[in-house]
C-alpha cells in the first residue's frame, strides 16, 4: 500500500485545512506543514548541504508537493520518497 504525505507551504493555513478535511477519511494520506524556514541563500551558514528539490520548487509554486512512500521501500530499513 502506497502512503501519501501533502505537504503544504509554511503559512498557507487555509490551504492546510482544507486538505485535512477532504482527506480526513484517508488511511494512507498525511497533511502537513511545510516547518521550515526559507532562508534567501546567501543567509545559509556556510557548509550548508541542504539543496533547493523539487518538493521546494513545487511548494512554491503550487503551494503544496505530495510524496509517495511505497511499502518496498521499507523493507530496506531505508525510507525513501518518489514524487
Amino acid at each position: 500500500m502506497a502512503r501519501k504525505l501533502f505537504i503544504v507551504e509554511r503559512g498557507n493555513e487555509q490551504l492546510f485545512l482544507m486538505l485535512s478535511k477532504i482527506l480526513r477519511d484517508e488511511l494512507d494520506v498525511e497533511v502537513i506543514y511545510d516547518r521550515r524556514r526559507r532562508d534567501q541563500p546567501e543567509l545559509r551558514p556556510a557548509g550548508e548541504r541542504r539543496v533547493p528539490s523539487e518538493v521546494d520548487q513545487r511548494l512554491r509554486a503550487e503551494g503544496y508537493a505530495v510524496v509517495r512512500l511505497s511499502s518496498d521501500d521499507l523493507s530496506g530499513g531505508n525510507i525513501r520518497w518518489s514524487y
